[in-house]
Parts: structure tokens; C-alpha cells; sequence
């Protein structure tokens, strides 16, 4: 059998070994892309458990990764957004990272070259999702937890902070605004967050600024100004 064709076979071996053990705990598996996704409804939204394959010419890696989504937070913050699809707006996760760097400090990889790696790593990623990403959904479907790590600049919170520092600056005014936090600490947010932009020079500084500029305009940030060139 030539190597595409078995490495083929052996990917299908891991799903088929894999999707029941996720089921047993409450998780639906979906294949996108290429990479796999266990998901379960939790009360703030969704919580998946994805495998990430990288494929070599005679075996291929899995990592394994957590995320969680506040639905509240995700659909204030991105709901002008132009440049996402309705469906890519539904998918956004806001909190997660790859569970090795959630226990080592560094990514986590397993190795599948034979039918003989099938068993011990379904049950290696079923173990992770047990020990650790269950456990992380479950101290994390928290908005005021959630809030703390949005809005801190600590590299230890930026791990579990998903997409650019904008994205990651736009969500935690968003927790902020659904936590009804005072108009002090919404404006010394606010301050922080676009003085890092801006002196980083980061590219999602425009984008926001539209955003503060959209929330000020509904009336949901207090105080805000118009956003500024400088």
C-alpha cells in the first residue's frame, strides 16, 4: 500500500478509535479542514476539544487543544464585523490553547506511523481530555474569569487568549460591558488596550477603534470618545 493511501487508512483507524471515547463524555465529533472537532453545549456556549493532525511523508502528529465560547461575548464583539461570514461569527471561540502548553509550558505531540499507535494514542488524547480540558471548560465557562484573562496584558493569560491582541482587546470591553463594569474601570480598559495598539503599531488598531466607536454610538460605553489618530 503505498504511504498516502496508508496513512489515509491509519487517520480513518484514529477517528473510528477516537469519536466513541469522545462520545462517552458527552462530546460530538465533526471533521473540518482536515483536523477534528469535539464539541459539547455548555450554559455560555460551546466547548471543543480539537485534534490538530500534521502530516509527514510516513506518519502523521496529533496536538490536541481546549477551547471555550461565551456566546454573549463573541456576538456583541463581533457583530459589525464585515470581514468574518455569518458562520465564521457562530465558530469564534474566546478562550482555550493547546493542552500542552495549558500543562508543559510546550506543545504536546503524538506519533502515528502504524495500525500498532492507534490504541495508545485514542487513549493518550482521551486521558487529556479527561485530566485536563474538562477540567479546563469547567473553570472556565466563568465571565468574570473570562474577563480577567481578556483583559490582562500577563503573558501567562495572552496563552489562553484566542486570535490577535485586537480580537483579545475588542472581547474583554465586551465582558466588561455584559459584567456591568463602572465607567472608570470601562475607560482605564479602554486606555490600555489602544495605548498597547498603538505603540505597537498593530494593524488592528483602525479595526478598534471602529468597534469603541460603534459601542460609544449605541450607547453602550459611557464616556467614550471619538476614537482618535494618535
Amino acid at each position: 500500500m503505498r504511504d498516502k493511501e496508508r496513512l489515509k487508512s491509519l487517520r480513518i483507524a484514529l477517528w473510528d478509535a477516537l469519536a466513541p471515547r469522545m462520545k462517552q463524555h458527552g462530546l460530538r465529533g465533526r471533521r473540518a479542514h482536515g483536523d477534528w472537532h469535539f464539541e459539547k453545549r455548555v450554559p455560555i456556549g460551546f466547548a471543543t476539544f480539537d485534534i490538530y493532525l500534521i502530516l509527514h511523508s510516513d506518519d502523521f502528529d496529533v496536538t490536541a487543544n481546549v477551547f471555550v465560547r461565551f456566546d454573549a461575548i463573541e456576538e456583541l464583539a463581533y457583530r459589525r464585523i464585515d470581514f468574518l461570514t455569518a458562520s465564521e461569527k457562530t465558530r469564534g471561540v474566546t478562550l482555550g490553547a493547546e493542552i500542552g502548553n495549558l500543562t508543559v509550558g510546550r506543545q504536546l505531540r503524538w506519533t502515528v506511523a502504524d495500525e500498532s499507535d492507534i490504541d495508545p494514542v485514542a487513549r493518550a488524547l482521551e486521558e487529556q481530555l479527561v485530566d485536563v480540558a474538562l477540567p479546563y471548560v469547567e473553570t472556565h465557562c466563568d465571565l468574570e474569569t473570562a474577563y480577567k484573562l481578556l483583559s490582562s496584558d500577563a503573558d501567562e493569560a495572552a496563552t489562553e487568549c484566542v486570535g490577535p491582541y485586537y480580537f483579545c482587546a475588542m472581547e474583554a470591553l465586551a465582558a466588561a460591558l455584559l459584567l456591568k463594569k463602572s465607567s472608570a474601570e470601562l475607560q482605564e480598559l479602554h486606555r490600555r488596550k489602544r495605548a498597547f495598539l498603538f505603540q505597537t503599531d498593530d494593524i488592528g488598531l483602525a479595526r478598534f477603534d471602529e468597534f469603541v466607536q460603534s459601542l460609544a454610538d449605541d450607547g453602550l460605553l459611557p464616556g467614550a470618545s471619538r476614537a482618535r489618530k494618535s
